[in-house]
């Protein structure tokens, strides 16, 4: 996918509004992307969470990119 700055300030307009802080919140929760788990079973599990913080971290760098 292109990153435009069209994009970028897209994602800043909705995750800056208070419905997209709540989504923010609830993905925070969901996802478990706010702790670190001690319980990891397999290899597999790791990457999945992985899959999920990195998910996560990419959507907080477009809003924070498309705030400044």
């Amino acid at each position: 996918m292109k990153l435009t700055k069209k994009l970028v300030g897209a994602y800043a307009r909705v995750f800056n509004s208070p419905e997209g802080q709540a989504v923010l919140d609830d993905l925070i929760e969901v996802l478990g992307v706010d702790g670190f788990s001690n319980h990891i079973s397999s290899s597999d599990e790791l990457w999945y969470n992985a899959g999920k913080r990195d998910t996560f971290n990419y959507i907080k760098e477009m809003i924070t990119e498309g705030s400044k």
